[in-house]
């Protein structure tokens, strides 16, 4: 039981530490002065979800919303540029 609680911990922890990286990207105009890079995927992730009350509770949608962003963005963040010139 105990290492199931200590995974489940950690668990946790890199899914708010995924979600502050998000956050931190998304709001770096107003919180750093400056567009950090992926400013534009959190943008996008941002206007491609929209905002539903699946419970009623209004934190717990805000907590599952935001984390659908973050998931979101991270799928657009994971895309491979193509550049130019460049062959397979």
């Amino acid at each position: 039981m105990r290492r199931f609680r200590s995974i489940a911990l950690f668990l946790v922890y890199v899914a708010l530490v995924g979600l502050f990286n998000y956050e931190l990207t998304a709001k770096s105009p107003r919180l750093v002065g400056q567009r950090l890079p992926g400013w534009q995927k959190a943008r996008q992730a941002d206007r491609a979800t929209s905002w539903r009350q699946v419970t009623g509770v209004t934190a717990l949608d805000k907590l599952l919303h935001e984390g659908a962003e973050a998931l979101a963005f991270y799928d657009l963040a994971g895309e491979i540029q193509e550049q130019p010139g460049l062959t397979p």
